[in-house]
């Protein structure tokens, strides 16, 4: 039974530890893949991987937006049985059509990124898209029903086994494409267990159809699909023109760089508990109170990311040179400038439209946006060279999630700083930039002073700054706790 209590703070930090457990899990995947695979066998994994993503976002991000949607007004049991049903069936559909139409699409992914070796990967192609989209749901279910431990886990042995597949691979001493057999022949596994995990969190076996649920949830998903698929290609279309133009080698080196690290966990998780919230004050018409909760909860996750976003940018080389090695350090400028773009995505811009049923607005907004940064791209590129992409990705995505805001302020009929605190952020920004700038000078002194290994004493202040930055922060981060639980 989905339950009406707000506890929306105490759910986000359950859903942020966990993933940040994940996280560590998954950055030890990436340390080791980066450090046993040559630049080639890399980039081919990126590039595979990329079109799969892109596919994936496609075709799952609308059904997934759906569970939030359809649950969060659902007043009877009844209503719920027969959604959860009818869109595990029509998820089912979509997941084996998605996997098909990208092995389909198998010689043009080839000829673009003039790889041969994709060709033998063919598998990934299939599987991967299957298993991604039927799985794409599955934690807005724990969310919605309140199983946030049992999310934590999931998550945390599924990464566990993905970790132990690397170690193991690395052992045995396998081959680049024995290694991506076992990788994909787990993904099947896990996707495959989600009709079991749906029975136990719902107590619903998600096989069944009720009439008018494929138009009710297509009308729903279809436009947030076009709009989750269009914000992807801004997000990764830097990525598919360098890997148009550049070697397998240089685009292994830009891929990681242009990887955003996933510190959006904290965002992702405090709007993913706020969002059923909002759904239920949007529909009750009750659009003040709707705005304050949200903008609560971006102030809550900015306090956190915004610390981790400046370390990053300060600490770039380091944080490279630990993450994937000597290598790939030559990528620091774009992956400062990627680190920038997370300035964007301290909470999910278009939860209000969602919650309101906008979808539609959604789609003309990321179309907009979509235009504006393929102009960008190429012309950066050409004038800039590789950074150019990065920094057509950063405006792009500013430009989307302020439209976003924009006609969402219009809708809620509410002022924009009601629902995005300007000043607060501005504060928050500018005391992170100030003790940035305190510690890289920090930084650059003990470089000279000391014969210490750079990477020890950069983590060295980074733990030091962490400490300073939690007492400045603790008082207002306490209160915002209290006001989300109450």
């Amino acid at each position: 039974m989905l339950s009406k209590r707000n506890d929306i703070g105490k759910e986000s930090l359950i859903l942020t530890i966990s993933q940040f457990i994940v996280l560590g899990i998954n950055m030890v995947n990436v340390m080791l893949l980066s450090r046993v695979r040559t630049l080639e066998e890399y980039g081919t994994y990126s590039q595979v991987i990329m079109v799969c993503t892109l596919i994936v976002n496609f075709l799952s991000a609308g059904f997934a937006q759906c569970i939030n949607y359809f649950l969060g007004k659902s007043d009877t049991e009844e209503e719920k049985t027969r959604f959860i049903k009818s869109y595990y069936t029509i998820v089912s559909g979509v997941s084996l059509a998605g996997g098909v139409l990208t092995l389909m699409a198998l010689p043009v992914i080839q000829s673009y990124f003039g790889n041969d070796g994709i060709r033998s990967l063919w598998f990934v192609l299939l599987l991967y898209p299957f298993s991604h989209i039927l799985n794409s749901g599955i934690d807005r279910f724990f969310i919605a029903y309140k199983k946030a431990k049992g999310l934590l886990v999931l998550r945390v042995t599924y990464s566990v086994i993905i970790l132990s597949e690397v170690l193991l691979a690395i052992v045995l001493d396998m081959s680049f494409y024995e290694y991506m057999v076992m990788f994909t022949l787990i993904e099947v596994i896990h996707a495959l267990l989600d009709f079991l995990w749906i029975r136990i969190i719902t107590g619903v076996l998600p096989l069944g159809y009720a009439k008018g649920a494929l138009r009710m949830i297509l009308g729903f998903a279809i436009p947030m699909a076009f709009a989750s698929a269009i914000s992807t290609i801004n997000t990764e279309m830097d990525k598919l023109i360098v890997g148009g133009l550049v070697s397998t080698g240089t685009m292994a080196i830009y891929t990681n760089a242009a990887k955003e690290l996933p510190v959006t966990i904290i965002s992702t998780s405090i709007s993913s508990v706020t969002m059923p919230h909002m759904v239920r004050r949007v529909q009750q018409k009750e659009m003040p109170q709707a705005a304050r909760l949200w903008s609560k909860s971006i102030i809550l996750s900015a306090y956190v990311m915004m610390f981790f976003i400046c370390v990053l940018f300060v600490f770039a080389p380091q944080v490279i040179r630990v993450l994937y090695s000597e290598k790939y350090v030559s990528g620091a400028n774009v992956f400062r400038v990627y680190t920038l773009v997370l300035l964007f995505r301290i909470t999910y811009y278009g939860m209000a439209l969602n919650a309101m049923g906008k979808t539609k607005t959604i789609l003309l907004s990321s179309v907009l946006t979509m235009v504006i940064n393929l102009i960008l791209d190429l012309a950066l590129y050409w004038l800039l060279g590789i950074i150019g992409p990065a920094i057509a990705t950063l405006v792009s995505v500013a430009v989307m999630n302020m439209c976003q805001l924009i006609l969402t302020k219009r809708l809620m009929k509410v002022r924009f700083t009601d629902i995005y605190p300007v000043k607060e952020l501005l504060r928050i920004l500018l005391l992170n930039a100030a003790m940035g700038a305190v510690f890289f000078g920090a930084q650059q002194g003990l470089f000279r002073v000391c014969s210490y290994d750079q990477t020890v004493l950069t983590i060295a202040l980074g733990v030091v700054w962490m400490i300073v930055y939690a007492i400045a922060v603790r008082k207002p981060v306490l209160r915002l706790w209290k006001e989300l639980n109450a």
